[in-house]
């Protein structure tokens, strides 16, 4: 095999970095140091940075860990135009940290409501304008309970979208075909990565070449099978060469599809393809690549037309937004079973101490509960007297005044206080041998044991109040 090529595939000049082929923030391990000079990777590494954002609230969900530095939460803004930080299961709200300082007067005491967990970042803000801030005491944040759904705004693609995906694409060339992704006929798209107001000024190609030129919306490949993620939640990149032109295939959680044309490569370049499962919740080198070659074209020539023409007018994107979104919902559903089942176990032998963390474990995940409260609310049960009874009941526990920091009413307080006393029961109950299956918690805070006991005080509570009438 000959030596691979030091030299930056944009300008020539002498590579001094490695780049990861798939990006970090991402999930990618993989570096190369033979794709871009320094200059380059920094500059092309703003079309990193709209994948990550585009992707976030995905990322956020599966709790992706990027190869530098432990998990971070992702930042998304909200429809509300609040910020929102996602971490797996736990969804919260990020304070507008400049807005606090501005409010706050110089040399006085401020009662702030804030989450302790945003003290650091509050100091650190205050220490760039030039100020230092004391916390002289906290108290516990006040619990509470999300009561309506929350909205996100997540945009896809775009040109700058649409840029990240043949910035993807070419890198992966880089990496397989080193002599390739040289030659002078893919000079367009190179120019086009370079194109755009998100690229730095000083390298930027005037005018803009658009993107739209290049990458194009397409379907998921249903055949052949080695093309599907076997995870069902990675991203799968194709690079094919077909009858002279240099194609890409990229599919992100096996569900946001591009292809690339990144150009003609010439007759005497013979067909070929290679197939990259990047698995980005696996943690080790190693296990997070999967690799197939085949000596001839696995994308054929393809009319741009039938990508771009009704792919959303058709709903085709809606379903596959909608598959995407139910799979990386049962993911953090495991994983949160995972979690808690490992604390649980941690209880085993606290003796006097045990009824109490549990008390402790159920409060922590009581949403789980609310969210039972809230779908009863809002359920069509007219044909069934029990059904409206508990729907009234579970509107009382939502709506009315005074509602009470944590989101509810004090009658909803009560049924969702009663709820965890019979869980805690029933989980104090468990024999020592009791045998969980993978799946045990979920079934336990989101399945119908969970929704029977709160079903049942619900009535229990409506009837109560109406009996003191």
């Amino acid at each position: 095999m000959s030596k691979r090529p030091r030299d930056c595939i944009i300008c020539g000049k002498p590579t001094e970095t490695g780049e990861h082929v798939f990006p970090s923030a991402l999930g990618g391990r993989r570096k190369d140091k033979g794709i871009y000079c320094k200059k380059h990777n920094h500059g092309l590494g703003s079309h990193v940075d709209v994948l990550q954002r585009q992707l976030a609230i995905f990322n956020g969900l599966l709790k992706v860990k990027p190869d530098r530095g432990d998990f971070k939460p992702a930042v998304i803004l909200g429809s509300d135009e609040e910020t929102y930080s996602i971490e797996g299961a736990e969804i919260g709200h990020l304070p507008d940290i400049a807005a606090i300082l501005n409010e706050m007067k110089i040399g006085e005491l401020s009662n702030l409501e804030i989450d302790p967990v945003h003290i650091p970042a509050l100091k650190k803000y205050a220490k760039q304008m030039g100020l230092e801030l004391t916390v002289i005491k906290t108290t516990e944040p006040v619990q509470r309970y999300v009561t309506e759904p929350y909205g996100f705004q997540l945009v896809l693609g775009g040109e700058d979208g649409m840029r990240s995906i043949a910035y993807l694409a070419l890198t992966f060339v880089a990496h397989y075909w080193r002599d390739v992704a040289r030659l002078p006929s893919l000079a367009s798209i190179k120019e086009m990565l370079r194109s755009g107001a998100q690229y730095q000024e000083d390298d930027r190609v005037h005018p803009p070449v658009p993107a739209r030129e290049f990458v194009y919306w397409s379907r998921v490949i249903e055949s052949p099978p080695e093309v599907i993620h076997p995870t069902k939640l990675g991203h799968t990149i194709i690079i094919c060469i077909s009858r002279g032109r240099l194609l890409a295939y990229i599919s992100l959680l096996d569900a946001l599809t591009f292809i690339v044309s990144l150009g003609h490569v010439g007759q005497h370049s013979a067909d070929r393809t290679v197939i990259v499962h990047v698995d980005p919740l696996e943690n080790h080198f190693g296990n997070d690549w999967k690799v197939l070659e085949f000596d001839y074209a696995l994308i054929s020539d393809f009319d741009r037309d039938f990508f771009t023409g009704d792919i959303f007018a058709s709903g085709y994107m809606h379903d596959r937004m909608h598959t995407v979104m139910a799979r990386v919902m049962r993911h953090r559903d495991k994983a949160f079973a995972k979690d808690a089942l490992e604390e649980f176990r941690s209880f085993a032998n606290l003796g006097e101490g045990r009824a109490e963390k549990i008390r402790v474990f159920l409060k922590k995940r009581s949403q789980r509960l609310v969210n039972h409260i809230v779908r009863f609310s809002q359920a069509d049960s007219r044909s069934n007297p029990i059904g409206v009874l508990v729907r009234q009941s579970a509107k009382r526990c939502l709506d009315g005044t005074p509602l009470r920091d944590d989101g509810l009413t004090e009658f909803g307080a009560k049924v969702l206080a009663e709820t965890i006393s019979t869980l805690h029961d029933q989980l104090m109950s468990l024999p020592d041998d009791f045998t969980f299956r993978d799946t045990w918690f979920i079934d336990f805070f989101d399945g119908d044991l969970a929704m029977a006991s709160v079903a049942r005080h619900l009535v229990m509570a409506r009837s109560n109040l109406i009996a003191r009438r």
